[in-house]
């Protein structure tokens, strides 16, 4: 693994990257760009007394089909490492650094009991034997917005049993910027390029893990409804969650994976709207609109810009 870069160039880094977040979400705002989904909140105080965001779409991308429908084009082979870990009963070994004997077991604060049995109730987390765990990390909670939370799954001490990620390749918005005013340059017409905006739901957790993946993201804590039954020290409940969670050094890759194989996705006799170099081995940073054009995906935030107008009608 690469050494880690001296403080003062990754305090710079911190500050490049917490601009070019503030200027997505200034661009999103005047209908313009893709934001960062509120990333200027992730360093205020979290607090458990914010509600979850409801959560109504747990595990719907049905990511088998979506793996068979896409599994035997050469053009979009650099996707499989994302289903591989997913799907694959010996996924796990492509990313597991460590032997299952060194992976953490942390457990999480009782003060998030009501989160973790909202969480339950969305089909994020489902409750599990102990036997089953094979690792757990903290769950902590962020500010949303004023009035509801993020859902945060402690990834950090598996991540660092875990093999680095592929790179995911994140589109610069300089380059964003550039490439869309020379197509507005390119634009015949009066109002110049279409523009479109769009998010996943919930992206994440639209994201279901196999079981055998998902025992390694679990969470232990104290069952506070037998403690108010009984009075006395509690015995511990364990959680699985379900769905890609947040926090985990590789959920980045697979996220941006995923969303690509949905976007890059036709039904047949649909026509294909987007055109990727052959042989990619790694993600693209941008997807080009036949006829013209681009769309840039970050993680769950999508912006496509065409001149033509008919064709980005079937992009939308």
């Amino acid at each position: 693994m690469p050494a880690t870069p001296p403080r003062i160039l990754f305090s710079l880094q911190e500050k490049i990257n917490k601009l070019q977040m503030g200027l997505w979400r200034l661009f999103k705002e005047l209908g313009a760009y893709p934001s960062g989904y509120g990333t200027f909140l992730l360093h205020r105080t979290a607090t458990y007394l914010l509600g979850l965001d409801p959560i109504e779409c747990a595990g719907h991308i049905r990511i088998e089909a979506l793996r068979k429908a896409i599994q035997n084009t050469v053009q979009f082979s650099f996707l499989a490492l994302a289903f591989f870990v997913l799907l694959d009963p010996k996924g796990i070994y492509e990313w597991l650094a460590v032997s299952h004997d060194e992976l953490p077991m942390t457990h999480t604060s009782a003060k998030w009991w009501s989160h973790i049995q909202d969480l339950v109730h969305y089909h994020v987390l489902e409750l599990i034997a102990e036997e089953y765990v094979k690792s757990a990390g903290g769950y902590f909670a962020i500010p949303k917005s004023e009035d509801v939370a993020r859902a945060i799954w402690n990834g950090r001490p598996l991540s660092r049993c875990s093999r680095p990620p592929p790179p995911v390749n994140f589109p610069d918005l300089r380059e964003v910027l550039r490439r869309s005013a020379a197509l507005t340059a390119k634009s015949h017409t009066k109002t110049g390029p279409t523009i479109i905006v769009g998010d996943f739901r919930h992206f994440f957790h639209q994201i279901r893990c196999s079981p055998n993946l998902s025992q390694h993201f679990c969470v232990i804590t104290e069952n506070q409804e037998a403690r108010a039954r009984e009075g006395k020290r509690p015995p511990l409940s364990h959680y699985r969650w379900r769905t890609l969670p947040m926090g985990w050094a590789w959920s980045p890759f697979i996220a941006q994976s995923v969303g690509l194989s949905v976007l890059l996705h036709h039904e047949k006799g649909e026509r294909e709207l987007f055109e990727l170099p052959i042989g990619l081995s790694n993600l693209p940073t941008y997807i080009h609109i036949v006829g013209g054009g681009l769309v840039c995906l970050y993680l769950d935030n999508i912006f496509a810009i065409g001149i033509d107008h008919n064709t980005m009608q079937e992009v939308e």
